[in-house]
């Protein structure tokens, strides 16, 4: 159940007589027991807009890596479920796992898939790659061509010779506008 308060949004987990077992899905931090009189000034929430407030990419499509790893991320988050309402086994459970993975990293985990309950939301964001400048494709050119090389110049004498190369005019002199080392 999602519930809505002002600029909080928060998933009930569990609810056990008067409590409720709570995460906070815009903080996402780790679940807590609360009063369930606390929750009545709260109303219903969609996941819709859960998931707009939250920039979820819901309905990615994974590709087979991605699906791999979202399930590898559960596995490894898996024992730590039947304990999500009791803390000092849940943080028994994480002390546990700590040989693979930092207790941070499992932690984010665990808190992305109580927000979203959905393995896809273990799996890595879309890579995004931005479009590279003239002035950085020179300067990426001029690293693979004179410094990256059996010769080992320093990235000043690479530098200087990328600016001989690429920011000269015919009769050798340095054109007004260059980058800066």
């Amino acid at each position: 159940m999602l519930l809505k308060n002002e600029n909080q949004i928060i998933r009930v987990l569990k609810s056990h007589g008067d409590k409720a077992l709570v995460i906070d899905c815009i903080k996402r931090t780790m679940p807590k027991w609360v009063d369930g009189d606390s929750l009545s000034n709260y109303d219903d929430c969609g996941e819709d807009e859960m998931y707009e407030r939250t920039d979820y990419p819901f309905g990615r499509e994974l590709t087979p890596k991605e699906e791999r790893i979202a399930q590898e991320r559960f596995t490894m988050i898996s024992g730590v479920l039947p304990f999500i309402g009791n803390e000092q086994k849940r943080s028994q459970m994480i002390d546990f796992l700590v040989e693979h993975q930092s207790k941070q990293t499992i932690r984010k985990y665990l808190c992305l898939y109580l927000v979203y309950q959905d393995i896809d939301a273990l799996a890595p964001p879309p890579r995004t790659e931005k479009e590279l400048s003239q002035d950085e494709k020179n300067m990426r050119w001029a690293l693979n061509k004179f410094f990256y090389t059996k010769y080992k110049n320093s990235l000043n004498t690479a530098y200087t010779l990328m600016l001989k190369e690429k920011y000269c005019d015919q009769q050798g002199q340095l054109i007004e506008e260059y980058p800066t080392f």
